[in-house]
């Protein structure tokens, strides 16, 4: 005599389904906005926080409108006009090579895209 047993019914509640996600727009394109380009744009950004597809920005206003701490531009925005000068030297590194002090931009545009900068820690001036 077999018998069989069902299993027991679960108390969980069903799943809620994920947030609607706001539609795409119908016609994605990169041609030029009526009147032409703004100055400095197009600018492409993409997203660090979901995997939605880059997005061509055309004007300051739909710049404005993206919130900057989940999106970052391609390339990444320039620095602030207030931004400190670089100091030099910098270090240079790259895999299974002794790394380069190098003083120049001039320098670093010569060695390749191989080499990386090595992040130095700040360093404090001593006070007497």
């Amino acid at each position: 005599m077999s018998t069989t047993q069902t299993p027991p019914a679960t108390d969980t509640p069903p799943q809620d389904p994920p947030a609607p996600q706001p539609p795409l727009p119908s016609i994605r394109t990169t041609e030029p906005p009526e009147g032409g380009w703004a100055e400095g744009f197009p600018k492409v950004f993409f997203s660090v926080y979901e995997r939605v597809p880059p997005r061509v920005i055309k004007t300051q206003e739909e710049q404005d409108a993206l919130d900057m701490r989940f999106w970052m531009t391609i390339p990444p925005q320039d620095p602030p006009a207030d931004a400190p000068p670089e100091k030099w030297p910098k270090v240079f590194y790259n895999v299974n090579v002794p790394p380069k002090i190098l003083g120049t931009q001039e320098d670093v545009d010569a060695l390749g895209p191989d080499w990386r900068e090595l992040a130095l820690p700040e360093q404090k001036e001593a006070t007497s």
